[in-house]
């Protein structure tokens, strides 16, 4: 009885001491680790490491809205061999803009240094003064029904001092309307960017140098080029011409450098940039391109600027100034002024258009003459904070244009699109607050001002849509408008 006794208690024990040990034998079912998001100090504040790599990467952008006004005046258009004048009842006053931007940032260390890749793609949504296109009465008005567009902003990687894709332009010293409230004033300014391909090199004591070469077609008044026809020299509309067609090949890039100085102080740079200005002009009524048809000119500018950190005055406090000098790369000094275009880089009350190259040539095409526009700006912006969450900026700017000497001030400019001797003044303010940061609530006030020679002797075709004898253009544009942004 003991033996049977002892046998049946001891066999569940056995039973599980089998059990155990063949379940120990059995594959695991662990649960899978827990991956988390870890921060990214590195490079500042934002950045995070993807998941299961040593790249960082920080995720932002910007949401902006913007509402803008201007009294409205009958805008001038000079067309081919007339005056058209539009009503200012036919023009916009109210300008509507919405953008939408989303910016990625990645960086990870290698041997060579941080190699980093970055993109902002903007979406854009405007009507009446904010639009670009033109569909007034005349060439060249402000009205608009609106339009929506898409823009890479910046698209690059760089590289052991490197820099390929769309970036930041490199003759630039100014901030342009991305740092800053005030649109497009007369300084060299890209806030879209750049196609390039750039090297870096930075020394001791706070120096850097950079040599690139940028794409010149993302340029707008160099590369485009006012072609003139005549068949009578100097006077457009006198006999029969033909029309003449263009052809703007990019066949070499521009060739642009500075060299720079940080310093607790602030910045200085000089910059210079070079490229060709190259165009074929031909007839329709010849079969075969004249060689007196190519032409080819050499573009250049020339700059400098100086920043002062002002912590004296106010933490945060900064004053800027600029200085450039062009001829055929007007784009290197500011804006000209255009009715088709945004309300913030025109005048209204007559329409200029300007380019780096000009081209007359007969109705044949066998005679072609050819010049290059000259400019130079200066700039000046004082950044006030008048307490940590509010602050103005106080911008201004004077700008003078000089067409080529083949370009008499005569009727031909001036039936071309008013192309002649300006003078553009402009005066900005405005005032910012952000309640909390990366929010900015702000109201802008602007003035511009153009002086400009036109041909005070000019007949114009058809007398009664048009008014002759200007002698001595000088319109004038006031405008404010209201902005909220959120950065994130």
């Amino acid at each position: 009885m003991k033996l049977v006794k002892s046998l049946l208690l001891s066999a569940p024990a056995a039973v599980m001491a089998f059990g155990v040990a063949n379940a120990a034998d059995l594959p695991s079912r662990k649960s899978a680790p827990v991956s988390y998001v870890k921060i990214c100090d590195a490079y500042g504040a934002g950045f995070f490491y993807i998941p299961g790599t040593d790249t960082c990467l920080k995720v932002g952008g910007y949401v902006r809205a913007e509402y803008s006004y201007s009294p409205s005046k009958t805008v001038t258009t000079a067309g081919a061999g007339a005056f058209v004048n539009t009503p200012a009842k036919a023009e916009d006053e109210l300008g509507w803009r919405v953008r939408g931007r989303v910016d990625m940032d990645a960086r990870t260390q290698s041997a060579y240094g941080t190699v980093s890749t970055v993109i902002a793609l903007r979406l854009q949504s405007r009507t009446g003064l904010a639009s670009a296109t033109a569909t007034g009465a005349a060439s060249g008005t402000t009205g608009s029904a609106g339009d929506s567009n898409t823009a890479v902003e910046a698209a690059f990687v760089q590289f052991a001092g490197f820099t390929a894709g769309r970036a930041g332009e490199n003759f630039s010293f100014m901030p342009g309307s991305t740092h800053y409230f005030n649109g497009s004033m007369n300084w060299a300014s890209f806030p879209t960017g750049i196609k390039q391909l750039a090297y870096t090199a930075t020394f001791g004591g706070g120096f850097s140098a950079t040599l690139a070469l940028e794409d010149r077609a993302d340029l707008t008044n160099t590369f485009g080029v006012t072609a003139v026809s005549y068949a009578t020299p100097g006077l457009l509309g006198g006999g029969t011409s033909a029309a003449l067609t263009q052809t703007i090949p990019n066949r070499t890039p521009m060739v642009v450098g500075n060299v720079r100085l940080d310093q607790s102080w602030g910045s200085a740079q000089v910059m210079g940039a070079v490229s060709k200005n190259e165009t074929t002009i031909f007839s329709s009524k010849i079969a075969t391109l004249p060689t007196a048809s190519s032409v080819s000119k050499t573009g250049y500018a020339i700059g400098g600027g100086v920043k002062f950190n002002l912590p004296m005055i106010a933490a945060g406090d900064q004053l800027w100034l600029t200085a450039a000098y062009t001829e055929g790369l007007l784009d290197f000094v500011g804006y000209t002024t255009s009715n088709g275009s945004d309300q913030f880089n025109s005048l209204r009350g007559f329409v200029r258009n300007d380019n780096g190259l000009v081209v007359v040539a007969n109705g044949t095409g066998t005679n072609v003459q050819k010049g290059q526009e000259k400019a130079f700006a200066l700039g000046a912006i004082f950044t006030h904070y008048w307490m940590p969450s509010l602050r103005s900026n106080f911008m201004a700017s004077y700008a003078e244009f000089t067409p080529p000497g083949v370009i008499s001030l005569g009727s031909l400019s001036t039936a071309n699109g008013g192309l002649s001797k300006a003078k553009i003044t402009q005066v900005q303010a405005n005032l910012i607050w952000s309640p909390v940061t990366g929010l900015d609530i702000g109201a802008e006030v602007a003035y511009r001002n153009l002086k400009q020679s036109v041909d005070a002797t000019y007949t114009p075709a058809v007398p009664t849509q048009t008014t002759a004898g200007f002698g001595t253009v000088s319109p004038n544009e006031f405008s404010g408008r209201v902005r909220v942004q959120r950065s994130f």
